[in-house]
């Protein structure tokens, strides 16, 4: 950033700069004032958000968030006007990061991104409006090279949106299907929550199996984590990402981008052939936030990693269990109801089970 001094808290500000030929980025080093950035995105377009700013407000979330523009002084307009790629996120204090041998990033006019666009997300303002002559020049550090690698990088995305109800545990989930045309080779992930996530995680689904890519603690340092194991996401695999959300307060808590609000991500970086460039599909995952509907028991048992919390999830899960069995002998009873065995009170039982549910429980 050069030297900016946003004067309202939840203020999104990003800075561009074009290429002039290729570049092949190897490493990524943050740089912050403590306590000034939230987070850092830095990402890739074919044209930057302004054309003629310095510095403007891409905070494009806020206008969800009720009461929240972020700082007006600062011309509005989006990160990216136009093919929009991540390809680096820092938050919560994490390190630099180094790929691995023979993995880049590639950017430039030769992949039709020849801008660098940093956001960075001021969650708070008190200091710079206590001292006006305060600056901040938070970014990104890259180290490059001219020369092709074997390997490009790239970042797949998954987020949702969805409302964390008041004194609840919730589970904010998506899925979507890979729809590339090349192999990914993920080699590190990534999480995000504001205050309410507890455990962030995300999974590769292939013929109904689930494998881990990785799981985190959304409250450590949001680093860019080694994945679980080395498989490779093929054309058609499903991937997955669940954030666990404890909410204690008394109001419910909604996605959003202000401090107030809450984000579910779940970011993979993974590598492919440099021949394969532009065959690797979407890079983004977005749902609503509804439950899986085809995850076996043991990957929605997800253990909470924030101490005091476990019981929750015990409690929970065995509530989930007793439900489950008592469906399953209902079921069984109604059919014995239904082939003429005589089975007194099952009605009676069947309404008892209706009357304890909630509102919107769905028969299906």
């Amino acid at each position: 950033m050069p030297g900016v001094s946003p004067k309202q808290e939840d203020t999104y500000l990003c800075t561009a700069v074009k290429l002039d030929k290729n570049r092949y980025i190897r490493a990524f080093n943050p740089q912050h004032q403590s306590g000034h950035a939230h987070h850092i995105i830095l990402t890739a377009c074919k044209e930057p958000g302004s054309a003629t700013e310095k510095v403007w407000n891409c905070g494009e979330m806020l206008t969800k968030s009720e009461g929240a523009a972020g700082d007006k002084t600062y011309k509005q307009a989006p990160q990216c006007a136009s093919d929009t790629r991540i390809i680096y996120a820092y938050a919560m204090d994490a390190p630099a990061l180094q790929l691995p041998d023979g993995v880049t990033f590639g950017v430039g006019p030769g992949f039709d991104l020849p801008w660098l666009v940093v956001q960075v997300h001021y969650k708070k303002a008190s200091d710079f409006v206590k001292n006006p002559s305060l600056k901040d020049n938070s970014g990104v550090k890259m180290t490059y090279q001219t020369t092709p690698s074997p390997k490009l990088g790239g970042v797949h995305i998954s987020l949702t949106d969805g409302v964390i109800p008041a004194h609840s545990v919730t589970h904010m989930e998506t899925s979507c299907s890979y729809d590339g045309q090349t192999t990914l080779h993920p080699f590190a992930f990534r999480t995000h929550t504001h205050s309410h996530g507890r455990v962030v995680s995300g999974y590769r689904v292939r013929d109904g199996h689930w494998s881990l890519i990785g799981s985190a603690n959304p409250q450590m340092p949001q680093m860019f984590y080694p994945v679980n194991g080395s498989g490779v996401i093929r054309p058609g695999d499903m991937l997955a990402a669940k954030c666990v959300m404890e909410n204690t307060g008394d109001k419910d808590v909604s996605i959003g981008a202000t401090q107030k609000d809450e984000m579910c991500n779940f970011y993979m970086m993974y590598w492919i052939r440099a021949d394969d460039v532009g065959k690797d599909g979407s890079r983004m995952c977005y749902t609503s936030g509804e439950l899986w509907d085809l995850a076996p028991s043991s990957v929605m048992a997800a253990s909470a990693t924030v101490p005091g919390t476990e019981r929750v999830f015990r409690e929970m899960n065995r509530e989930m269990d007793r439900m489950d069995r008592m469906m399953k002998q209902m079921l069984l009873n109604g059919e014995r109801a239904a082939s003429g065995i005589d089975m007194p009170g099952f009605e009676d039982e069947a309404n008892e089970f209706y009357a304890d549910q909630p509102e919107d429980f769905i028969e299906f």
